[in-house]
């Protein structure tokens, strides 16, 4: 080690260390070692202040920039939940305050931020969501979680069945699949689905393929058992294609944060205003104004006196009318005028 330490010119190191300002551990990491991503994003926050940021501009910001902090961190850690709830308090608070410590409610509640844009949303992802989405494609279905597995290795095998649930699989000529542990029918494996037993009525081995019972470019299941037959039945309607077995998210063909995102966050319906309010070359600070009203997220005088901020829910541009976001924008001669 010495040698190779002088030949290099490196100076010996002791764990942990940190490498891209990324922490380099060897073992599961404390609340502590994810200061440096808290301290990133309040950095960033600080050096904004000064700049007179609209919601438009802040949302821009944050899709941009603060959101590719928490991507970065979660391609190397399985961050915690309570790392994760911090990061979303200084995400929202600086949407709403422009500062990332306030603690103050919102005008929109959070879980509708993070819809898509045509669902009503701003298109802000969820960081609990996206944490799961940025776990990678891999053939790990056999593999059991016990004591001797690393904290970050278990984490991802608690997402298994996840993951099972939103890949599908092209079988074509079935060499790359794995007959019995793969999830290839309809998000589930033969032997989560029909037990260990199927497998040795079959007479097929455990490291089968699923080009075993593909001949000719067709289906051909043993017939032993009453449960060879159900599968045989079942995937018939599983037309075989040419060329290699694929496996991917939703429908798309090649993987991507984005598209594990979308297959995995719970879709909501979308909005008729969606494209009136987000089209091409749109006004950012404009927009989210138009968003605030769909949603009735604006302060006006009806909503304050609801909450015991003021005493009148009285408009104070026309004749007293009470100040709704329909009175304000539609029904009021001053505002109308301006």
């Amino acid at each position: 080690k010495q040698n190779i330490l002088d030949i290099l010119g490196f100076s010996e190191g002791n764990l942990p260390m940190r490498y891209l300002r990324i922490p380099l551990v060897v073992s599961k990491l404390r609340q502590s070692d994810y200061k440096v991503l808290v301290e990133s994003l309040m950095k960033r926050l600080t050096s904004w202040l000064c700049n007179s940021l609209s919601f438009g501009g802040r949302l821009q910001l944050i899709s941009s920039t603060l959101f590719s902090l928490h991507v970065f961190w979660c391609r190397t850690f399985i961050l915690q939940v309570a790392v994760i709830k911090q990061c979303e308090s200084i995400i929202r608070s600086f949407l709403w305050f422009g500062l990332g410590d306030v603690t103050k409610v919102g005008k929109v509640a959070w879980s509708k931020l993070c819809r898509p844009k045509a669902e009503g949303g701003l298109g802000i992802k969820n960081l609990r969501t996206n944490k799961e989405a940025i776990l990678k494609h891999g053939n790990f279905w056999a593999v059991r979680v016990t004591s001797q597995c690393s904290w970050q290795w278990r984490k991802i095998l608690h997402l298994m069945e996840v993951l099972a649930r939103r890949l599908v699989f092209e079988i074509r000529d079935g060499h790359n699949l794995s007959l019995w542990y793969d999830p290839w029918l309809q998000g589930q494996s033969v032997i989560s689905r029909y037990g260990y037993r199927v497998r040795f009525d079959s007479g097929l081995p455990w490291n089968a393929t699923v080009a075993t019972v593909i001949s000719n470019g067709a289906w051909n299941w043993p017939m032993n058992t009453c449960e060879l037959q159900e599968i045989s039945s079942f995937v018939q309607s599983n037309q075989l294609g040419q060329g290699s077995d694929s496996i991917h998210v939703s429908k798309r063909q090649s993987y991507s944060c984005k598209s594990a995102w979308e297959a995995i966050h719970c879709s909501h319906l979308k909005v008729n205003w969606a494209n009136l309010v987000w089209f091409p070359n749109c006004i950012p600070k404009h927009s989210f104004c138009m968003w605030l009203s769909c949603h009735y997220a604006h302060r006006i005088m009806d909503k304050l006196q609801r909450f015991g901020v003021v005493g009148s829910n009285r408009c104070i541009f026309c004749c007293g009318n009470v100040e709704t976001i329909d009175h304000l924008f539609f029904g009021c001669r001053f505002t109308g005028a301006v």
